[in-house]
């Protein structure tokens, strides 16, 4: 592993680099912690099981043909645990990061419990911006729907009423879609900084800025070729999943999903790590 930190402080990588380091200390990380992994799938595999008895579509169908509340009490409790289970296991993921850089003999690694603090710290604010967001673009969406039917004189809502309003839609929702985009492109660096480094929230952010000039294809291209991957990895599972909701079998398919995404999560934050790292020595050395 000295060899490939000596590299990453030597130059700037091509994506066949990242990919080819990324694999090697993959491998070497599920060989030393067999455990965590472990934990990681299981986890995993209880926000499938927890995730189905919330929003499950026969669920859905028991509260209809009932009209019990308790079956929307039991998914609003199964919706609280899959968000807690979702927490631990971004928590859990990121150990992987720590330990991609306890491999490379990274200096600057913190101690268990202040990465811990940390992830908790970043998916509380990650929830909150989201949640922002989702009041925001509601206001706004309900804003210009009044304003609509004011300006047109519209009093009764039919659907050719709708037809018309269906390209204000479409531009909140390209509106939407590029916001979202704009604050991806602006913090790709921003977890690995504050994960990695002892540094604030604000600090880590000014960083990643920083990393971010010229250096956003570097991280970009990779991850989109991840993304399409594990799209493609979903697709059948999801499909699977709804063929045999009436099923046992379901529990079976969401085993299999539980093992392979953890996996593919894995490998996408240690390549997350080997680019940060690499973008950071670089630019260190400037």
């Amino acid at each position: 592993m000295d060899s490939i930190r000596n590299i990453l402080g030597f130059k700037h990588l091509e994506i066949d680099d990242y990919f080819n380091f990324t694999f090697e200390i993959f491998k070497d990380l599920v060989k030393q912690n067999k455990l965590l992994m472990g934990a990681l799938i299981l986890i995993s595999f209880l926000i499938a099981v927890s995730s189905e008895n919330s929003k499950g579509f026969t669920k859905i169908l028991e509260f209809l043909e009932s009209s019990n509340l308790k079956i929307l009490e039991q998914m609003w409790l199964f919706s609280l645990l899959t968000m807690t289970m979702s927490v631990i296991y971004f928590v859990t993921i990121t150990f992987f990061l720590k330990k991609t850089s306890l491999l490379l003999k990274d200096d600057h690694t913190l101690e268990p419990m202040v990465l811990i603090t940390k992830s908790i710290k970043i998916s509380s604010v990650i929830f909150v911006f989201a949640i922002v967001l989702l009041a925001i673009f509601s206001i706004g969406w309900i804003i210009l729907i009044i304003s609509y039917f004011i300006m047109t004189g519209v009093q009764e809502i039919t659907t050719e009423n709708l037809r018309s309003f269906s390209g204000v839609n479409l531009f909140i929702c390209t509106l939407g879609i590029v916001f979202f985009i704009f604050i991806i492109a602006n913090i790709l660096y921003f977890p690995q900084a504050y994960l990695l480094r002892r540094i604030t929230i604000y600090e880590a952010f000014k960083y990643n800025l920083h990393l971010c000039k010229g250096n956003r294809l570097k991280i970009i291209f990779p991850l989109l070729l991840l993304i399409i991957l594990r799209v493609l990895l979903s697709l059948p599972m999801n499909i699977l999943s709804i063929t045999m909701i009436f099923s046992s079998f379901k529990y079976l398919i969401m085993g299999i999903s539980s093992i392979i995404l953890p996996i593919f999560d894995m490998f996408t934050v240690i390549l997350i790590s080997v680019i940060y790292l690499n973008v950071e020595y670089v630019d260190l050395k400037k």
